[in-house]
């Protein structure tokens, strides 16, 4: 299990549910809590890597729950997340945040089937497929050429994006809705001027410490601090974590000018593990499931 802050056995909990998001906001939330090191603040993932189990806290874990925090998702039953609510004390306080998940950044998004994992890339060397990227690669293009048969090809099909972005907004708005804060707001004012998405669901530094600073807000009651002092630390624990994971996803060059992205140009370089590349290196490597590096 992640667990970050007090790791004694004996300690109370804060427990956060969802998706790969909320680590990162465990261990912000632990860096500046009130208390420091008095509580432990534990994850349970609704996911795992491919083959493995979802890990779930001992009965013994959830009943030193003091405080639940749950990412919204809007299927009607998932184990884990029964599991967890069933746990923890009947008295302790629950608040929901929302997920940052879009799509309309990647128009072409799909399930890649080789997944090419290993040690060092639990989720796959090329984690997201690209529809037209898989057309190409069958086509048996490599190189520039296939480059440039991915631009033609993706141009010539290219999505109503106005209508996936408005799409994305209503799904955010009613996630918001559902929760107790909200983040469809901050992402309508900024996504065009940060680098906020490095994937659907992988945010910026900057993005993940306004979620952290609005979660907060609304836990404070709980966790303590003071209100003119802890936003300010949630940002600089931001700042010094970092955004989050390894991978930028490539964003079209097409979608950039579209939506009038402040921070894209056509030099770019992603961060791709260890690696920085371009729009066009990346696809290059993607349809040739290059692993040379």
């Amino acid at each position: 299990m992640i667990l970050h802050g007090n790791t004694d056995p004996d300690a109370e909990l804060v427990i956060l549910y969802g998706n790969c998001q909320t680590p990162w906001l465990a261990q912000a939330l632990a860096a500046v809590d009130a208390r420091p090191g008095a509580r432990g603040y534990l994850c349970v993932l609704n996911h795992a890597p491919a083959g493995q189990a979802i890990e779930m806290p001992s009965r013994r874990d959830l009943a030193r729950c003091r405080l639940y925090l749950e990412q919204y998702d809007s299927e009607i039953f998932i184990r884990v997340r029964e599991e967890v609510r069933d746990g923890i004390p009947r008295a302790c306080p629950m608040l929901v945040f929302p997920s940052y998940l879009v799509n309309f950044m990647w128009p072409f998004m799909t399930p890649e089937p080789a997944t090419l994992c290993d040690a060092q890339h639990v989720f796959g060397r090329y984690p997201e497929g690209d529809r037209i990227g898989l057309e190409v690669r069958a086509a048996g293009l490599r190189g520039d050429a296939a480059v440039d048969a991915y631009l033609a090809r993706s141009a010539a099909c290219m999505p109503d994006l106005d209508r996936r972005f408005e799409t994305d907004l209503a799904y955010m708005d009613r996630r918001d809705r559902a929760s107790d804060v909200a983040i469809g707001d901050y992402v309508r004012d900024n996504f065009r001027t940060q680098h906020l998405f490095w994937n659907f669901g992988h945010i910026s530094a900057l993005g993940m410490g306004e979620l952290a600073c609005r979660l907060w807000s609304v836990a404070a009651a709980e966790l303590g601090g003071d209100p003119s002092a802890t936003p300010r630390k949630l940002r600089e624990v931001a700042e010094a974590l970092g955004g989050m994971g390894s991978i930028q996803q490539p964003i079209h060059p097409l979608v950039a000018e579209h939506f009038e992205l402040h921070f894209h140009s056509s030099d770019l370089r992603y961060r791709w593990f260890d690696q920085r590349w371009t729009f066009r290196e990346y696809m290059a490597r993607y349809i040739a499931l290059d692993t040379n590096w």
